[in-house]
């Protein structure tokens, strides 16, 4: 009997050793297949990389970029590093990036999206915001405002403003120019120039949207309307 329990407990010990041991067998062999694909990886980790849609940011240019520059294990990669780097890049508005089991860097990336072009050099987004980037064709319908760039949110209050006054008349604006002298200019995109100079631009650019069905058949493409008058409409034919 002593016998019977003796070999009893042998075999319990033998059991939970072998499978001591097969788990332990399992992790090593789950991590040499973890490490075998991270060392087969081209560059020892990968780039995952989310952004909105119709996003301006090129993740294909982010992932060289990362890849060339950033060639050490993927544990001793510097985060706020690349982080800074990445948000320095065209049309990145901002960066959250982590570390993603086994070895993936995840980039989640929000890009500026462009309401329009502000001088020759920056670009406005939907909220203001004053920004530089490189052009691009498909943006190149977007309306062009000039001024300092002090001035850009003021410029920008009046282009939602007049867009939805010269709207009703089907109307779209190319251009808005404010100049040092604090004068106000529309180009819109049928060629019409609206000269409305430093007071009273809303309420001068209402009389020319109401008034526009009776000027339109006498008026010709860059032509210049000079608004400036208080109860009149001048017309000049380039």
């Amino acid at each position: 009997m002593n016998a019977i329990k003796i070999w009893c407990i042998e075999y319990k010990l033998l059991l939970k050793t072998g499978l001591v041991i097969c788990f332990f067998f399992i992790l090593c062999c789950a991590l040499f297949v973890l490490g075998h694909q991270a060392r087969s990886h081209q560059h020892g980790y990968a780039v995952e990389i989310e952004t909105p849609d119709q996003s301006l940011v090129s993740a294909y240019d982010i992932k060289q970029f990362i890849y060339k520059t950033h060639q050490q294990p993927f544990l001793n990669l510097d985060l706020a590093r690349i982080r800074n780097e990445v948000s320095q890049m065209p049309w990145v508005k901002s960066v959250e990036i982590h570390r993603q089991w086994p070895y993936t860097l995840f980039i989640q990336i929000a890009s500026y999206q462009p309401l329009a072009r502000f001088n020759d050099d920056a670009w406005l987004d939907e909220h203001g915001a004053l920004f530089t980037a490189p052009m691009q064709p498909r943006l190149a319908s977007l309306p062009q405002l000039m001024g300092t760039p002090k001035d850009s949110q003021r410029i920008m209050n009046f282009y939602h403003t007049a867009s939805s006054i010269l709207s009703k008349e089907n109307l779209n604006i190319k251009k808005i120019y404010l100049s040092v002298r604090n004068a106000w200019q529309i180009e819109l995109k049928n060629g019409l120039q609206l000269i409305l100079g430093k007071e009273a631009r809303v309420k001068r650019l209402k009389r020319f949207a109401m008034s526009y069905a009776q000027l339109k058949p006498n008026i010709q493409v860059h032509d210049f309307i000079d608004l400036r008058y208080d109860s009149g409409i001048a017309v000049r034919h380039q």
